[in-house]
């Protein structure tokens, strides 16, 4: 049968498995770049990188001669910030915090990127990833794709100026805020229902625990327009990152 195919349409196998090939994508070679950042004349984004990165080693850690561990660290991070195209990323980040510092802004780098020396020597974290020979690799390890995640804490009550200054750096069309919707599941929907109503947390836990995990409710009981309408209700709402400097925004 393949012969006899082949024989009558020669080629046609070969050009359809081409064709195939080339609609075939993946979402990461669809995904927007960050929005340049603006440079001293005679910097790339890497070598300014590392130009405010060995001011601020010099600021925490002294010279290599006084630190030689800090200074090899940063180094070899640096090499995988640059290797994976990074250095844009870490300088937006650090605008911010210095727009924050400069403002007199509570500001704080805080998760996995406290395991960065070089978030540490640019001010985004106050943990000395050096001394506390913490692991770099859960912060941005070279065998994973996608931007590290280096999240800000800035204070509730002047948090819109930060946003404010995002937007004006970086236009509207490359910031943009993301939210988390966190909906019920049948658990903690029992669980706040009850708790709503005034019952005990012995109470509340023992009847959530009646309800199957993977089944959802199971009690018959339960009124089904109840069961159906608590179900996958939001449960709270946040702003998970404040500010994501990207481009496009609407993408």
């Amino acid at each position: 049968m393949t012969a006899r195919f082949e024989a009558r349409y020669p080629g046609a196998v070969a050009r359809a498995a081409a064709f195939g090939a080339d609609l075939a994508f993946e979402l990461q070679l669809i995904a927007p770049d960050l929005p340049p950042f603006p440079v001293p004349p005679g910097h790339t984004e890497a070598s300014w990188l590392r130009e405010l990165t060995y001011r601020g080693v010099a600021r925490r850690y002294g010279s290599h001669a006084e630190y030689p561990e800090a200074v090899e660290t940063v180094e070899r991070e640096l090499r995988i910030i640059e290797a994976k195209n990074f250095p844009g990323y870490f300088l937006i980040v650090h605008d911010i915090v210095e727009f924050c510092r400069r403002a007199d802004i509570l500001c704080q780098g805080r998760g996995s990127a406290a395991n960065s020396a070089v978030c540490y020597a640019l001010g985004i974290t106050q943990v000395d990833a050096v001394a506390g020979g913490l692991l770099f690799e859960r912060f941005l390890s070279p065998a994973r794709d996608g931007y590290p995640d280096i999240d800000l804490d800035i204070e509730s009550g002047r948090r819109e100026e930060a946003i404010q200054y995002v937007y004006g750096r970086y236009g509207r069309g490359c910031a943009a805020q993301v939210a988390n919707m966190i909906t019920y599941r049948p658990r903690s929907a029992v669980r706040d229902m009850a708790k709503a109503l005034g019952f005990s947390p012995g109470q509340q836990d023992a009847w959530s625990k009646q309800i199957e995990r993977r089944h959802g409710f199971a009690v018959g009981s339960t009124p089904g327009a109840c069961r159906h309408r608590c179900s996958r209700w939001p449960a709270n709402c946040w702003a998970s990152r404040a500010i994501w400097a990207s481009t496009p925004a609407a993408w």
